[in-house]
């Protein structure tokens, strides 16, 4: 997978899982897009630190967002994309805070669908 297709599929994958939030606001918002600005180091976890348009009837927009990346995954050289994206069979990886216009993805936060 390259960046382009990465960012792209990770657009409609945030879409399923906003639809499918048990909280009815974020359920009704959606992914107009999202892409990595940089990469950082805080406390021996890897970030890609960006922007990601997420949108709904009641104005919301552009946002940070924050994607922690998975134990052992460098991105050093060739990032392994197909490794930061989230798997169709899991949730709960997903953090949008609408007050403080912030979307947080981590993988490692992640359980399977139906045991939350």
């Amino acid at each position: 997978m390259t960046e382009e297709e990465f960012w792209g599929k990770l657009e409609w994958r945030i879409c399923v899982e906003l639809g499918e939030m048990p909280n009815v606001t974020l359920r009704h918002l959606w992914c107009d897009g999202i892409l990595g600005e940089t990469i950082s180091t805080q406390n021996g976890r890897t970030y890609i630190v960006g922007v990601a348009w997420i949108l709904g009837g009641r104005g919301e927009g552009k946002m940070r967002f924050t994607m922690a990346l998975p134990d052992g995954v460098s991105v050093a050289g060739d990032v392994p994309w197909e490794a930061l994206f989230p798997p169709d069979d899991v949730t709960n990886w997903l953090c949008v805070d609408l007050h403080r216009r912030e979307v947080t993805i981590d993988l490692s936060k992640a359980e399977p669908i139906g045991r939350t």
